[in-house]
């Protein structure tokens, strides 16, 4: 019997339908572990994972909503920091610099189930205030402000259900 390529096509189309439906998508996955720092600060070297400020996915989430300049900036520290904590189904945390608390520095607010990353730039400069992975975000009526109240008002609004 002589085999055509059409149906050779067809045993290959189906016997890689269902593989390739069990691919996971990296951009959705990529923030899926944030959720293991919830109680600890992120620059607390937790056992086994290692510092928030490290992890490959905030970082590739931060270029993305940001660029790579301004998200390097993100990553430099200069102050205190709020423990990471669970908003609904999202996970907040930030840092503020010495002089600035709590209008100077950033605010980060990750999405674990989309992979959507949101930072809140706070200070006197311009550039402040929102910007993330998401362009379908909602931003709260004080869209510049990066305060607790400010966060948690980003979290209920964006939050999926």
């Amino acid at each position: 019997m002589r085999t055509t390529p059409w149906m050779l096509g067809m045993v290959v189309a189906l016997c890689a339908g269902p593989a390739s439906a069990q691919v996971e998508n990296p951009r959705e996955t990529r923030l899926s572990t944030v959720p293991q720092w919830v109680g600890y600060k992120p620059s607390d070297q937790v056992e086994e994972i290692g510092r928030l400020w490290d992890h490959r996915g905030v970082r590739q989430a931060a270029s993305e909503a940001l660029g790579r300049a301004a998200a390097a900036e993100v990553f430099r520290v200069g102050g205190p920091e709020k423990v990471v904590a669970r908003r609904g189904t999202l996970v907040t945390w930030a840092w503020c610099r010495r002089d600035g608390c709590p209008a100077g520095g950033y605010a980060l607010v990750a999405d674990p189930a989309t992979g959507d990353l949101f930072v809140c730039r706070g200070g006197e400069a311009g550039g402040r205030g929102w910007a993330g992975t998401d362009p379908r975000m909602k931003i709260p009526l004080r869209g510049e402000r990066c305060g607790d109240a400010d966060v948690i008002e980003f979290a209920r609004l964006n939050a999926r259900r």
